[in-house]
């Protein structure tokens, strides 16, 4: 039976017509809205994406001028070591080829090895972490859209 008054389908039941429509029509709306916020934060990420990639273009010069300032302080470390090894053979009865062995071990090889270590240790622990998560990632906003899509009637 169509009411003339606004068009809509009147039901027989007044409890019914009042609970069922609008609670079916925000059910809808939340779908669709949930549905554009999931959109909205994929696109986020892109956009995301897209800005450190521009980023990391647009700091290729200063990522330079640090691998120079870097290259810079590793060249003069050698000559730190042997002047500290020169220091100790002259302030103890160590021969200079010893203190020099001492100094080179101690303030080079034992640190470079730890350090090594330990990032090759991080590096492999945290390698496919990247990869699964987009994948995940992926997947979810792919599966959320779906059902979204499926209960807004879109």
């Amino acid at each position: 039976m169509n009411n003339s008054t606004n068009g809509s389908v009147a039901h027989k039941n007044p409890r019914t017509a009042e609970t069922f429509g609008p609670a079916k029509r925000v059910r809808k709306n939340l779908a669709g809205l949930t549905h554009d916020v999931i959109s909205l934060a994929e696109l986020q990420s892109k956009l995301l994406s897209a800005d450190l990639s521009t980023f990391l273009q647009h700091s290729k010069f200063a990522a330079l001028l640090v691998g120079i300032a870097a290259v810079l302080l590793l060249s003069s470390f050698p000559v730190l070591l042997f002047a500290a090894g020169w220091a100790l053979a002259s302030s103890t009865e160590l021969s200079l080829a010893s203190a020099l062995l001492l100094t080179a071990v101690a303030g080079g090889l034992i640190p470079s090895a730890c350090l090594a270590w330990f990032g090759i240790r991080r590096v492999r622990q945290n390698s496919s972490l990247l990869h699964r998560s987009r994948t995940e990632f992926s997947r979810n906003v792919t599966w959320l859209k779906a059902t979204m899509q499926t209960h807004s009637g879109r």
